[in-house]
């Protein structure tokens, strides 16, 4: 039997790799997919918005204000901030602990933007980046940096709650794990079987 066992384990193991790398590819290509894709309406919308100020547009006239502001830390609604060249917000529909969202200072100095995840927009640079600003609270966030007409350089700032897609990559995670053990031990199975009946 031990030698059964021995031998089915290695005829599965090549096997065993070339379903894993399946798996693993299927999997990361598919997570960050949901991943990236969170971020398609800020692209849209942070582009515009800088646009529009870069032709000497005001702040108020780009965010869009509703009855009351967005809370970021509970809402999944899209939202969007104006900062000036030091990354102080000028006017944003979101709060944050009853303030205006600050992000991080050195997200308002393009020299720390990662080569990888800066793009050349028509009005400006641009960057997309994961922001945790609570334990609970994760913000997908899309920053533009444009020059207006009437000074220095400012950023255009839109995101939104990453809570959606986070669960639905739970679930993804859950699923691969179920149907890659289930694939392992099926596989390693029918080899045993056909060994055992001397078929291989």
């Amino acid at each position: 039997m031990k030698k059964l066992i021995l031998r089915t384990f290695a005829l599965w193991l090549p096997l065993a790799v070339a379903f894993s790398g399946v798996f693993g590819f299927s999997y990361l290509a598919t997570q960050q997919n949901y991943r990236q894709s969170v971020n398609d309406p800020q692209i849209q919308m942070a582009e515009d918005a800088a646009a529009s100020l870069a032709r000497d547009n005001v702040p108020a006239n780009v965010v869009p204000h509703g009855a009351m502001p967005i809370d970021i830390a509970t809402s999944l609604a899209t939202w969007v901030a104006v900062y000036d060249s030091t990354g102080t917000p000028i006017e944003s529909n979101a709060v944050l602990d009853d303030a205006l969202p600050r992000l991080p200072a050195g997200l308002f100095n393009t020299d720390n933007w990662r080569e990888q995840k800066t793009w050349q927009t028509p009005v400006g640079f641009e960057t997309r980046v994961s922001w945790q600003p609570n334990p609970d609270v994760r913000q997908a966030v899309v920053i533009v940096r444009f020059e207006p007409p009437y000074g220095p350089a400012e950023f255009v700032a839109v995101g939104r709650s990453m809570r959606a897609v986070e669960e639905r990559i739970t679930a993804l995670t859950y699923d691969a794990a179920i149907a890659w053990g289930a694939t392992s031990l099926a596989s390693f199975a029918v080899i045993f079987i056909l060994l055992a009946l001397g078929w291989l």
